[in-house]
């Protein structure tokens, strides 16, 4: 997670710092710490991507900022107690969302919402588990890298989560959230119903 801060005063650098966390200088960032007081709220459309902790000294831009969706706010002077769970929840929640990068701009989407991703030539679709279809170019092979472990490689073409595999039917696999089965490729078969039975 890159993080950038605008803001003229040290603690939160310190802080950030302290706990091992990337400080980016460009404004490609995933997390940006704005001082409105400071930086005023022009600045705001520059991050319009970036989640944001709002940092005012003032009441004077209050109202404005409450009015942000997904926004973060922290006052003066700040409470290290207050900071650090903030900065660490921020960190957890980015974790656990996979962002793609397409031709629109970058979409995010919850681990936890994907039932399994399919790879068809240099298509990917993402099967989220309200029956939603996300299509974007790419490679399976790059997705399964950035996901945690708790997605399954169970053929050169599909990636599961883990969670909502329901059982293993011979050599298919059937999820909680979609009606048919998905092959297992006969490579990955003793590993993947190890690994369903740990």
């Amino acid at each position: 997670m890159k993080i950038k801060i605008l803001d003229r005063n040290n603690e939160i650098k310190k802080i950030i710092d302290g706990m091992n966390l990337n400080i980016s200088y460009e404004d490609d960032c995933d997390l940006v710490f704005i001082n409105v007081d400071q930086y005023g709220l022009k600045v705001l459309k520059d991050y319009e991507k970036c989640r944001k902790v709002i940092i005012i000294e003032t009441l004077d831009y209050l109202y404005e900022v409450l009015s942000l969706q997904g926004a973060y706010l922290i006052k003066r002077p700040l409470e290290i107690e207050y900071l650090v769970p903030l900065i660490q929840k921020i960190y957890s929640e980015f974790n656990e969302i996979i962002s793609i990068k397409t031709k629109k701009g970058v979409i995010e989407i919850p681990y936890k919402e994907i039932s399994y991703i399919a790879s068809d030539r240099r298509l990917l679709y993402f099967y989220l588990k309200d029956k939603k279809e996300i299509r974007v170019y790419g490679k399976l092979n790059d997705i399964e890298k950035i996901l945690k472990n708790d997605f399954i490689r169970i053929h050169q073409s599909y990636l599961i989560y883990r969670e909502d595999i329901e059982k293993i039917d011979g050599m298919e696999v059937k999820l909680y959230s979609y009606p048919y089965t998905i092959p297992i490729s006969k490579s990955k078969y003793k590993n993947i119903v190890s690994l369903i039975a740990d």
